[in-house]
C-alpha cells in the first residue's frame, strides 16, 4: 500500500472483488497526471491483481486505486495507496 517515487514498485496482493481478465489498474491524484500500471495479472478467482507502478518523481502522499473492468466496470480506494519520498537521506 505504499511505495518511493525514485523507480518502481511492484504490487502483488491488490485485494478486492469482481476483477475480470484485461483489467486496467491506475493511481490518481488531484492535480497530477494518472500513473497507469502494467504488467497487471489478475487471480482466476478475480480477487487479486498484481502490476507494476513506475514511481519515479510522483508526488508523494496518498493517491487513489482504481481498478476498470473491460466492461468498464470499476472500483476506487480512496487514499488507498501512499507515496513516499525516496531521495530522503538520515544523518547522523
Amino acid at each position: 500500500n505504499s511505495g518511493s517515487n525514485a523507480g518502481t514498485v511492484k504490487i502483488n496482493n491488490l485485494d478486492g472483488t469482481g476483477f475480470a481478465s484485461g483489467a486496467n489498474v491506475k493511481l490518481t491524484r488531484n492535480g497530477c497526471p494518472a500513473i497507469q500500471a502494467t504488467d497487471v495479472s489478475v487471480l482466476p478467482a478475480g480477487n487479486k491483481i498484481s502490476c507494476t507502478f513506475d514511481l519515479t518523481g510522483a508526488t508523494t502522499g496518498l493517491w487513489n486505486v482504481t481498478v476498470t473492468n473491460s466492461d468498464g466496470g470499476s472500483g476506487t480506494l480512496v487514499d488507498g495507496f501512499t507515496v513516499t519520498n525516496g531521495n530522503t537521506k538520515v544523518r547522523k
